[in-house]
C-alpha cells in the first residue's frame, strides 16, 4: 500500500542523509517533501494531507511547496 511505501521512502531518505525524524528542521522537512514530490508521491489521493500530518507540517505549507515546484 502507498502509505507503507511512503514510510519506507522517508526512512531511507533520513538514513541516507544522516537525519533523525525527531530533530528535523523546517528546511530538512521541505527538502524531504521535495524529494517525495520528485518521486511522484503526491500522485496518490490525499497524499498531501497525509504527508503534512506525518511530518508535522501545515497542509497549506505543503500545498505552497507543491505550487512552487509545479510552476
Amino acid at each position: 500500500d502507498w502509505q507503507e511505501k511512503l514510510h519506507i521512502t522517508i526512512l531511507n531518505y533520513l538514513q541516507k542523509n544522516n537525519l533523525s525524524f525527531e530533530t528535523l528542521a523546517i528546511k530538512d522537512k521541505k527538502d524531504l517533501v521535495e524529494h517525495l514530490f520528485q518521486l511522484g508521491a503526491f500522485k496518490e489521493k490525499n497524499a498531501a494531507d497525509y504527508i503534512a500530518k506525518i511530518l508535522g507540517l501545515g497542509r497549506a505549507t505543503v500545498f505552497k511547496y507543491l505550487k512552487q515546484w509545479r510552476a
